[in-house]
């Protein structure tokens, strides 16, 4: 889990992709970060106040970029999503000193 990742670091990772991508790639990554329950397009949607078709839009194409993946788990329960972590960016981030 990033804990020190900066909101302008994590627009830099969703560079080039639609607003609503970025949106939900933020809303996943601070669910995580509070360890909040997101499963499910509903769930996002109802937090970004977007449609459930514009979330889904949005992680189809983190997914075309490699940046989340999610696991759906049968008609009745909802898919679970996950941010992608790459080798790099750990390395990165605990690489980095401290600003002062």
């Amino acid at each position: 889990m990033q804990s020190n990742v900066s909101f302008f670091d994590l627009l830099e990772q969703v560079r080039g992709l639609t607003a609503k991508a970025k949106m939900v790639y933020l809303l996943l990554h601070y669910a995580e970060q509070e360890q909040r329950d997101l499963s499910g397009q509903d769930a996002m949607a109802n937090e970004l106040e977007l449609s459930s078709d514009s979330v889904n839009r949005g992680l189809k194409e983190l997914r075309a970029h490699g940046l989340v993946t999610w696991k759906n788990r049968g008609l009745t329960l909802p898919s679970i999503y996950q941010i992608v972590r790459h080798p790099d960016d750990d390395q990165a981030s605990s690489s980095e000193e401290p600003k002062s």
